[in-house]
C-alpha cells in the first residue's frame, strides 16, 4: 500500500526534471533563431545572390536577364590592368587612413585623457569630426583643397609657396583623400582608446612611476599591453571601413585623376552604374569581400595566438 505513492511521488520530479531540462535546451535555442533568420535573410542570401550574378553577364539595364558565364568575369577583371591598379590604389589608401586613424588618435586618447583645464572642452572640439556626415565633410575639404579660392592654398601662397592642384594631380589627389578619411576616423579611435584607458589599473601606473620609471616608460610597459588588444580591434575596424568608403573619394576626386583615387567600390560603382555591367561589377564586389575576409581571418589568427601566449 506504501509503495505505490512512493514510486508516483518519485515520477514527478523526474518528469519535472526533464521538462525543466527540455526548457533550458529550447530556450536558446530559440533566442539565437531569430539572429540567424536575419543572417540568413539579410546577409547570408544576398551574398549567394551577388555570387550568382558574379558569374553571369547579367546588365544593369536587365539583371534577371544575365546567362552563365562561369569564371569569365574574374578571368577578364586578373588579366586586364584596371583591377591591378584598383587593388594597389585600395591597399595605399586603406593602409594609409589606418595608419594616420591610429596612430593620432592613441596619441589624441593619452592627452585628453589627463587632467588639465578645459579637457571637457577639447574632447568635444576633437570629436566634432566624427559626428559630421561623411558626405558634408566632404563637401567643407573640397572648397577647402580648392586650388583657387581653398584655404589650404591661400595659406601656402601666404607663406610663398605655390597652390597645389590637390584633387587634380597625382600623387596629391590620393593624399588628399587619405587625410580626409583618416580626419574623420581619428575621433572614432580616440574614444575608444580613451575608454580602455580609463580601465587602466591606476595602481600599476603609480607603482611603475614610484620606482623610477619616466612617463614614456610607464605607457610602454604598463599602459600600451594593456590598450593594446583594443589597438588591434580598432584596426581592423578602420581597415573595413576603409575598404568600404566610397562618399569621400567620390565627392572629392570621383576616382581622378586617371583613375589614380579609384579603389575597389569606386572600381565596383563604374562596373555596375557607369558601364552598366552589373555581373563584372559583382565579380569586383566578390573580390573586396574577399580581401575583407583575409584581413578579418589575419586578425582572428593574431588574437588566437596571442590568447594561447597569456595561458602559458
Amino acid at each position: 500500500m506504501t509503495t505505490m505513492p512512493a514510486r508516483a511521488g518519485a515520477r514527478v520530479p523526474y518528469r519535472r526534471r526533464l521538462a525543466r531540462s527540455a526548457r533550458k535546451s529550447v530556450t536558446p535555442a530559440l533566442l539565437l533563431a531569430g539572429p540567424f533568420i536575419f543572417l540568413g535573410v539579410m546577409i547570408i542570401w544576398p551574398l549567394f545572390e551577388q555570387i550568382w550574378i558574379s558569374m553571369t553577364d547579367a546588365r544593369l539595364t536587365n539583371p534577371s536577364a544575365g546567362e552563365f558565364v562561369g569564371l569569365d568575369n574574374y578571368t577578364t577583371a586578373l588579366a586586364g590592368d584596371n583591377l591591378p591598379r584598383v587593388l594597389v590604389n585600395t591597399l595605399v589608401y586603406t593602409l594609409g587612413t589606418t595608419l594616420i586613424a591610429l596612430v593620432l588618435g592613441v596619441l589624441a586618447a593619452v592627452v585628453v585623457n589627463q587632467k588639465f583645464a578645459g579637457n571637457t572642452v577639447v574632447k568635444g572640439i576633437l570629436a566634432t569630426p566624427w559626428a559630421i556626415p561623411s558626405v558634408a565633410a566632404a563637401l567643407i575639404w573640397l572648397w577647402m583643397f580648392s586650388q583657387s579660392r581653398g584655404i589650404i592654398n591661400r595659406g601656402l601662397e601666404s607663406l610663398g609657396q605655390e597652390g597645389i592642384a590637390w584633387l587634380t594631380t597625382e600623387p596629391w589627389a590620393m593624399v588628399a583623400v587619405i587625410a580626409v578619411t583618416a580626419w574623420q576616423a581619428v575621433p572614432f579611435v580616440m574614444l575608444v582608446t580613451l575608454a580602455a584607458l580609463k580601465s587602466v589599473p591606476q595602481e600599476t601606473a603609480e607603482a611603475s612611476r614610484i620606482d623610477g620609471a619616466s612617463r614614456l616608460g610607464t605607457f610602454q610597459w604598463v599602459i600600451w599591453p594593456h590598450i593594446l588588444p583594443t589597438v588591434r580591434l580598432l584596426a581592423i575596424l578602420q581597415i573595413i571601413e576603409a575598404l568600404r568608403k566610397w562618399d569621400i573619394i567620390a565627392v572629392l576626386t570621383e576616382g581622378g585623376p586617371v583613375n589614380s583615387t579609384s579603389t575597389l567600390v569606386i572600381a565596383i560603382q563604374r562596373q555596375a552604374f557607369e558601364y552598366q555591367q552589373l555581373g563584372m561589377g559583382a565579380a569586383y564586389a566578390i573580390i573586396g569581400i574577399t580581401i575583407a575576409i583575409l584581413f578579418t581571418l589575419v586578425y582572428l589568427l593574431l588574437e588566437r595566438r596571442e590568447e594561447r601566449r597569456n595561458t602559458r
